[in-house]
């Protein structure tokens, strides 16, 4: 087994942490949706500068439970010595853990420090000073191969390694603020994954918190409330202990943009967060390198770093937000101190958390969040589908990124996963995405079925708000207007907000219907009529998963309220000697049943992709509607639509579930642009004839699924 941790001059070796020492941090399903998404623990740049809060104090630092004080000009020259033995042992062609356990060794044989040692999990080396503060000194950014190309993002699928949560509720954000940064300074590489989702959400209605590039100060990260979405790209060290008796409790830190200097080491704010351990010290790289003949040595610098602690006192997160934390192991589940870092986000109001588990190189910390949040936002932007896509909730992304291994760090293999929340049962969104729209005829209501979240917003239809009856997190109810009206078909789309869904289009057909009955045993006795019929349906393309290939749908439509079939019986047969029959009456069949049960049941179906369908027709009422005058008496008789050319299964949308509803029917065909063609059945004295209808609104090419 390996040895995660050695203190140095003691000669006893710390055992492995356990993978249920990281439990222990996390509820049992925090580590259940293996998610890809975060990033790079390196990058070049310049560091921050940063003005701490009150006065600047006395030289003396206040100590903790450890020991005695020590100076700030005496802790400066002992993290600089750090410093300069790490940078010396840079060019010297030493593995990373032995120039870390040099540099252990280094700060074990200084009198500042209390206590070193080596943390191997996350490649980390850590001292504790005489008065309990943390100084932790990492190099673990993955550099990439030389030469190495950026894998595609395309190519050969594989199983996905992360199971969807079943039956999942989707939240968005409860805010629309949007904080990204990186730790880096100026001309980092990563900002352009930075400027890009920053340019994504600002077009879909967030609101991006302003700031210069590299800003990770402490002040700004002590100002982190109210985000609905927080970014931020650094590199992440561990101390195995954090206290000279060992008592302490281990810790994970990120690393900020503000450097160390004699004077924030006087001010009383940052006193108090070093010796509650709210920050750390921490020496890594900036990413910059200097030559040492023909090496390339990296340029380190100490700055603060900010742990669990820190997130605990000035962290709070809006209620369902996304945190994506691209840094080295912050997902790793041998470094329970890294969970603690990722409870804390919980605890503050994080929806959930993407990090990684070991050190990732910059292709797969620059790749991930791009694919991430372009898939979460709907943006198609990076590597879009085709046609484009609508927005995903994060554990459909997160299956859909395991199946092009973009969840794995190419060089590192280290696997981005998504930790959440482990009280709450819920998948997170950023915009809301609509799957398809049903219309509900009998109750003039527009079913959209989706991820919306519970934050009630506005769903419009041809421009026109709707009224909203019920809004659900899957499901929406609102009021439809009927045909003729604004409002009652074309393109629909849901807004929380600023947020603005994906576009579904709600297509009418208006058909005209010619009956003619005629008694082919009786000539001259018939009954004939027009219907004018109207049909609403959502027939576009259909998508269940991102980067699924669309499928075509076979779409069902009832006749809206407002058809009508208006018949008239008529004519006379001659009945030797002296009798003549004759048939009278007329009656108006509405689309919905009227308080006598009158009812014109026409019921469309669409196969999409065979442009082939049905009309299936029937007639309904409580009592026969038509006169029979014979010789001797008169009767009441009813007519109908007939065996057509047979049994048809049709939909229904009930609001709660789908009937099934058998219907004689005629087969019926359509255009490429969806326009049902006309034509005439004939059979048994019966004649039908419909027009053609080309529909209002059909789906489009350019349609986002």
């Amino acid at each position: 087994m390996k040895k995660e941790a050695q203190e140095q001059g003691t000669g006893k070796d710390r055992p492995p942490l356990e993978r249920r020492a990281f439990l222990g941090w996390m509820s049992a399903g925090a580590m259940a949706a293996a998610l890809p998404t975060l990033a790079s623990c390196g990058g070049g740049g310049e560091s921050g500068g940063d003005g701490g809060s009150g006065n600047p104090g006395s030289d003396g630092g206040a100590g903790g439970s450890a020991g005695g004080s020590i100076d700030a000009a005496a802790r400066i020259a002992a993290l600089d010595a750090v410093q300069a033995r790490y940078q010396s042992l840079s060019a010297g062609g030493m593995t990373e853990l032995d120039r870390l356990n040099a540099v252990s060794a280094f700060m074990a044989g200084r009198p500042e420090y209390a206590a070193a040692g080596v943390d191997e999990e996350t490649l980390s080396a850590w001292g504790i000073f005489t008065d309990g503060r943390v100084h932790i000194i990492a190099n673990n950014r993955a550099p990439d191969p030389d030469g190495a190309p950026m894998p595609k993002m395309a190519g050969e699928m594989h199983a996905a390694g992360a199971a969807s949560l079943a039956a999942t509720p989707v939240e968005l954000p409860a805010s629309v603020n949007a904080r990204l940064m990186h730790a880096f300074g100026q001309h980092f590489p990563g900002q352009s994954t930075v400027n890009d989702i920053s340019a994504w959400m600002a077009l879909r209605g967030y609101k991006i918190r302003g700031g210069v590039e590299g800003d990770a100060r402490i002040s700004t990260l002590r100002a982190v409330t109210g985000d609905g979405f927080f970014y931020i790209n650094t590199h992440g060290g561990a101390a195995t202990y954090t206290g000279k008796d060992k008592t302490g409790v281990a810790l994970y830190c990120i690393w900020s943009s503000t450097a160390v200097s004699d004077l924030l080491e006087k001010m009383p704010d940052f006193r108090d967060d070093l010796d509650n351990l709210r920050l750390t010290y921490f020496t890594t790289s900036t990413g910059d390198v200097i030559m040492e003949g023909d090496e390339e040595v990296p340029v380190m610098e100490c700055r603060y770093g900010i742990t669990y602690k820190f997130v605990e006192k000035y962290w709070q997160f809006a209620a369902d937000s996304i945190v994506f934390i691209n840094a080295c192991n912050v997902a790793n589940p041998q470094v329970y101190s890294a969970a603690a870092f990722v409870n804390a986000c919980h605890d503050k109001g994080a929806g959930v958390v993407l990090g990684w588990t070991k050190t990732v190189s910059n292709v797969g910390a620059y790749r991930a969040p791009r694919y991430f949040v372009d898939r979460l936002i709907g943006a198609n932007a990076d590597s879009p589908e085709s046609p484009e896509q609508r927005a995903f909730a994060w554990d459909k992304v997160m299956e859909d990124m395991a199946a092009k291994k973009l969840d794995i760090d190419p060089h590192k293999g280290a696997k981005l996963i998504a930790l959440p929340r482990p009280s709450e049962n819920k998948s997170h969104i950023l915009a809301p995405g609509i799957r398809e729209v049903k219309p509900i005829e009998l109750t003039d209501q527009l079913m959209l079925i989706g991820d919306f979240g519970s934050i009630e917003g506005k769903v419009v239809i041809g421009g026109v708000e709707a009224a909203v009856v019920s809004w659900k997190p899957d499901r929406i109810f609102c009021k439809l207007e009927r045909p003729g009206s604004a409002g009652s078909c074309g393109p629909v789309f849901v807004r929380v907000g600023d947020r603005k869904s994906n576009i579904r289009q709600l297509s009418q057909w208006t058909t005209s219907l010619k009956y003619l009955f005629e008694d082919v045993d009786r000539p001259g006795l018939k009954t004939q009529g027009m219907a004018k019929i109207v049909h609403r349906a959502d027939i576009g393309k259909i998508r269940d998963t991102p980067a699924e290939k669309p499928r075509d749908v076979t779409g069902y439509a009832i006749a809206t309220a407002d058809s009508a079939l208006s018949l008239t019986a008529s004519g006379s047969y001659p009945q030797p000697p002296d009798c003549t029959i004759t048939w009278s009456g007329s009656m108006t069949y509405p689309g919905l049943p009227d308080a006598g049960g009158h009812v014109i049941f026409a019921y469309l179906k669409v196969n999409t992709a065979k442009r082939t369908g049905a009309l299936g027709l029937g007639l309904g009422s409580f009592a026969p509607d038509f006169t029979e005058k014979g010789c001797s008496d008169s009767h009441k008789f009813g007519t109908n639509f007939g065996l057509l050319q047979g049994l048809e299964e049709f939909e229904r949308e009930t609001g709660i579930g789908i009937v099934e509803v058998p219907l004689t029917a005629v087969q019926v065909k359509y255009g490429a642009d969806f326009t049902l063609i006309g034509d005439t059945f004939s059979k048994d004295g019966l004649t039908i004839t419909w027009s053609s209808a080309t529909p209002q609104y059909p789906p489009l090419a350019d349609d986002v699924i």
